[in-house]
């Protein structure tokens, strides 16, 4: 596989396949855009910090890093899912959830495969409008919080959400 070198931030506006290859990313960023999107093929990526933008829709079908992961406040919703194969998503730094800027959901869905956080979870937004949902649905397998779960300092609890549902497990560690 081949080496890419980012030399400074690049925005993903369709799938991103890796199979085999290896992304240098240093204090970069990548932001996904697009919508019904893909991240996998037969290699693992690791990302640097990343970012996912208003209305971006994108499913993870194999195992993947991040220094960082942040979800943009926006007034339509956007999500990453880790679907099928049974993936792995680590991200060694901090998720961040910024509360929607509409009323519209924005989530990290686990639906298939492993999520662990090194850093905080943080659900940031101090808006009281019932609707603007900042969320982690956890259906399938499982989420792991190594750092601080930080909610926003607003009234209406529902904003913020971590569900488990089905065969599906959340350990918080902090």
């Amino acid at each position: 596989g081949i080496t890419v070198t980012l030399a400074g931030s690049i925005t993903v506006s369709g799938d991103w396949t890796n199979d085999g290859g290896t992304l240098t990313g240093g204090a970069n960023t990548v932001t996904f855009t697009g919508t019904a999107n893909t991240i996998g093929g037969t290699g693992t990526t690791a990302f640097p910090a990343t970012v996912i933008a208003e209305a971006a829709v994108y499913t993870i079908n194999n195992s993947n890093s991040s220094t960082s992961l942040t979800f943009t406040a926006s007034g339509t919703a956007s999500s990453l899912t880790l679907g099928g194969g049974n993936p792995t998503l680590t991200v060694s730094g901090g998720v961040t959830i910024n509360q929607p800027t509409a009323s519209v959901i924005t989530a990290l869905n686990i639906n298939g495969g492993i999520c662990t956080i090194g850093g905080t979870l943080a659900f940031v937004g101090g808006n009281t409008t019932a609707g603007r949902v900042g969320q982690i649905a956890v259906s399938t397998v499982s989420l792991t919080a190594n750092g601080a779960v930080n909610f926003a300092s607003n009234t209406t609890d529902a904003n913020q959400v971590i569900t488990v549902t089905g065969s599906g497990s959340a350990t918080f560690a902090s």
